[in-house]
């Protein structure tokens, strides 16, 4: 890309694409957000410039984006004005439209992944959508995408959202579940590294496509004597016999649909 690349923003995906351009050899301009101690944290990690204002730090045909939360895209929104810029959010589950109100061309450059500030991601095969209301704007992000990950994706506002939320279930979902898993164990006196090696051998599983086919347990073979003793175990917390009884319910549909 051409032009000047600027973040706005100090969380997960603001040290995650600071780390990722530097990894690629993508210079970034600056860097600026609404904490100057964060900014000058993320600043100093990356050996980048501070800007104390966007609107006055950039210029006409600089690329600018978003790393900010969500919700904050609606306040952006409705305060930042940068007419001349190219300004993209980082959301999975935000419209294209979201931040139309700060310039006429906008952008969504979305690395779909977990971002946590303390292990930034290699990017390398990470999906990466991109969306832009006008075609070379479009082709330039697109550009960028590849040079980060090498797995950029066109994508309008629609999939993207449906992407998003499919992402939701693999990882937040499932990463709760592992909470949960952990709650019990702590609960029940037991090591709390019991399940390590079956969590490894389930995450050495690494396609969707064949998550059905290796599809386990107790509900999945209709066994619902196993069930029931389990749910019986859980009355005394009521929030996970909820939620295991909703997972084997719906398990028992998938495969055992004579049993529901």
């Amino acid at each position: 890309m051409k032009r000047k690349i600027f973040i706005y923003g100090t969380g997960n995906m603001a040290w995650a694409l600071a780390h990722g351009f530097r990894s690629r050899g993508v210079a970034v301009a600056g860097v600026c957000g609404r904490s100057p101690d964060s900014v000058r944290e993320l600043a100093e990690a990356f050996g980048l410039p501070v800007l104390t204002d966007l609107e006055t730090g950039t210029g006409a045909g600089d690329c600018v984006l978003l790393a900010v939360k969500d919700d904050a895209l609606s306040s952006l929104n409705e305060t930042l004005r940068l007419p001349g810029r190219f300004v993209c959010h980082t959301a999975g589950s935000v419209s294209l439209d979201a931040i139309a109100g700060i310039s006429e061309t906008v952008g969504v450059f979305y690395p779909l992944q977990r971002m946590q500030k303390e292990a930034p991601p290699d990017f390398e095969g990470i999906p990466v959508c991109v969306e832009a209301d006008e075609n070379d704007p479009l082709e330039e992000l697109y550009a960028l995408a590849q040079r980060l990950s090498g797995r950029a994706l066109r994508m309008d506002s629609s999939n993207r959202q449906k992407a998003h939320l499919a992402a939701v279930f693999v990882s937040n979902f499932a990463n709760f579940m592992l909470v949960q898993g952990a709650e019990l164990l702590k609960k029940n006196g037991l090591p709390p590294d019991l399940l390590d090696e079956l969590l490894k051998n389930l995450f050495r599983q690494t396609d969707l496509a064949g998550a059905a086919e290796r599809q386990t347990g107790p509900a999945r073979r209709g066994d619902l004597k196993v069930i029931h003793s389990h749910l019986r175990m859980l009355e005394d917390t009521p929030g996970q016999e909820a939620i295991y009884r909703l997972l084997s319910f719906e398990i028992l549909k998938y495969f055992n649909q004579d049993l529901v």
